[in-house]
């Protein structure tokens, strides 16, 4: 009956209340029942379930019915065909997960919640397309869509979700949109703060990416870890132009700011050619011999590996970048004109490597190429 549903969508709300951890919750349960119906559908269940069959269709046909009635302000029509999106009395649940994401952001529409429902919808959307639905996952990329230009009019927009609404239109291939998106709130709020906002804006920006993040580095706290991964791209970034001159500056102001960023040494994502600071570091020194000789390299792995101390860090979250690290600053050395130093200079290099590898399989490589680099030199 109406009441009854009425008392079910009254039950819901309450349970739910103004928490988008609790709608979440209830999502996260119709999609589970939706999945399981599905499974259903092609095999039945055994007859030992905890509670009926009838009983547990009966009380998702409930709930189903009691979303469609509070959305369109009137009782629920009967439908029984089985179109896409209607209640079927044989399939319940259909679409319900998308009908609560619906209602959970129409009942509390904050920046929180938005964010929650965009993260649940994506998880959805990746589920769907494993199980080839696809229609249904072309119907939440719809509501997300539609959500995001809708809050971008609000005062509930923020740069989190400008990023958001970003990556969902580069997932789309709409990348120009998603960089006005981006460009859009820049212009509303240029003091913005908010580091991936900034970092997303010069992937999209093409030759104007080193100019967006080194505006970004003025506006970020230098004890933000946005600001040194900021610092990171635009390294990479200025080392892809090939009119930049001088980078050591740039890079000797990550080292030191390195240490205070231990758990943060590597980046979510390689959008200039950086995966990290061990990466960086590598890139750096074969960046520098190119450009600039030996000499300037020498100054560049000297000051990594001697003046710094990072080295044991990068090599605890990025062995294989650091591993490069040491083979470059070891070709740096065996390419170096001075004669009479390079023996001392290589031992000395190797001994720290050495050292920094501890007891390990890799220490022993290194201990069988310091005797053959120092045999050749004599």
């Amino acid at each position: 009956t109406d009441s009854l549903k009425r008392k079910v969508w009254d039950s819901v709300v309450s349970q739910c209340g103004d928490s988008p951890e609790g709608w979440m919750a209830l999502a996260a349960l119709c999609l589970e029942q939706e999945l399981s119906q599905s499974k259903k559908n092609a095999k039945d269940f055994s007859d030992s379930d905890s509670e009926s069959e009838d009983e547990s269709e009966n009380k998702w046909f409930l709930l189903a019915n009691s979303l469609d009635e509070e959305e369109d302000g009137e009782p629920a029509q009967k439908k029984r065909k089985g179109k896409e999106g209607s209640i079927s009395s044989k399939n319940p649940t259909k679409d319900i997960t998308m009908r609560v994401l619906r209602k959970a952001v129409q009942k509390v529409k904050t920046e929180e919640m938005v964010l929650k429902v965009t993260k649940f919808s994506t998880m959805y959307i990746d589920e769907m397309k494993a199980r080839n639905r696809h229609r249904a996952a072309d119907s939440c990329g719809c509501f997300l869509h539609d959500l995001m230009e809708q809050v971008a009019a609000e005062s509930i927009y923020s740069a989190r979700l400008a990023v958001e609404y970003a990556t969902l239109l580069k997932q789309s291939r709409q990348r120009a949109e998603a960089r006005k998106c981006l460009a859009d709130y820049i212009e509303s709020s240029p003091s913005c703060m908010n580091g991936k906002l900034w970092i997303q804006l010069a992937e999209l920006s093409g030759e104007g990416a080193p100019g967006i993040l080194e505006r970004a580095s003025t506006l970020i706290g230098v004890d933000k870890v946005e600001h040194f991964h900021v610092l990171l791209h635009l390294l990479g970034a200025r080392m892809q132009n090939e009119y930049e001159n001088d980078l050591f500056p740039l890079f000797e102001r990550i080292l030191l700011l390195a240490p205070g960023f231990r758990n943060y040494l590597t980046l979510e994502q390689d959008l200039f050619g950086i995966g990290g600071l061990a990466d960086a570091a590598a890139q750096f020194i074969e960046y520098t011999r190119g450009r600039h000789g030996t000499a300037s390299a020498q100054k560049v792995y000297r000051t990594i590996l001697y003046k710094s101390t990072v080295v044991r860090d990068i090599l605890a979250v990025d062995e294989d970048a650091t591993l490069q690290v040491f083979s470059a600053a070891l070709d740096v050395e065996r390419l170096s004109q001075k004669q009479q130093k390079k023996k001392s200079h290589l031992k000395r290099l190797y001994d720290l490597i050495i050292d920094a590898l501890g007891d390990s399989s890799l220490a022993n490589d290194f201990r069988q190429r310091k005797c053959e680099d120092l045999v050749r030199l004599r």
